[in-house]
C-alpha cells in the first residue's frame, strides 16, 4: 500500500536513528498532535521517559522491578510492580497518540488496565483479589507485550509499516 500525500495527510517521516531504532516510523506532524498545543508537555514526557522505557535498558529495569516486587511480596510488592506497569502503560498510550506505533495500541491499554487491577488488588481490603500477586502481573505484562508486538508484526507484514495511520 503506497502513501498518497493528499491535503488531508498530516504525517511526515521522522528519523528515529537517535532513539536506537532502525529505520523510521510515520509520526504525526506537530499540527496534528493536540498535545503540542499545551506547550509540548506530552512530547517532553515522551522524550524524558524514552531512554528508560525503550530498548535494552527497559528489559533490565523490568527484570529488576519484578524481582524486587516478588521478593517484597504481598501488597507492597504488587504496588511496586503496578507502578512500573502503569508508568510503562501510560508511556505507550501517549506514544501511540504521538507516533501511532502499532504495538502501543495493545501495550498501552493492556498494561494500564493491568496496573489498575494491581492497584485495586493491593488497596482493596479483604481476600477478593488475593489471587492477583506480582507473579500474575509479570505474566500479564509479558502476554500483553507478546500480543502487542505480534500485532505490529502482522501489520508490518501486510502494509510495510510499523505504525498505523
Amino acid at each position: 500500500m503506497e502513501n498518497n500525500p493528499s491535503a488531508g495527510d498530516r504525517s511526515e517521516e521522522v528519523d528515529l536513528s537517535s532513539t536506537g531504532k532502525a529505520g523510521s516510523a510515520r509520526c504525526s506532524s506537530p499540527a496534528a498532535i493536540p498535545c503540542r498545543s499545551s506547550g509540548g508537555l506530552v512530547a517532553r514526557y515522551l522524550r524524558l521517559a524514552e531512554p528508560v522505557l525503550r530498548g535494552r535498558v527497559v528489559v533490565i529495569i523490568a527484570i529488576a522491578v519484578f524481582i524486587v516486587a516478588g521478593a517484597v511480596d504481598g501488597r507492597a510488592g504488587l504496588l511496586l510492580a503496578s507502578t512500573f506497569v502503569l508508568f510503562h502503560g501510560t508511556y505507550c498510550l501517549l506514544n501511540f497518540w504521538h507516533c501511532r506505533e502499532t504495538h502501543c495500541v495493545i501495550t498501552g491499554a493492556g498494561w494500564t488496565s493491568l496496573a489498575l487491577l494491581g492497584f485495586a488488588a493491593a488497596l482493596i481490603p479483604g481476600e477478593t483479589l488475593s489471587w492477583y500477586q506480582p507473579n500474575v502481573e509479570v505474566g500479564g505484562y509479558l502476554a500483553i507485550l507478546a500480543l502487542g508486538y505480534a500485532l505490529e508484526w502482522i501489520v508490518a507484514a501486510r502494509t510495510g509499516r510499523r505504525a498505523l495511520q
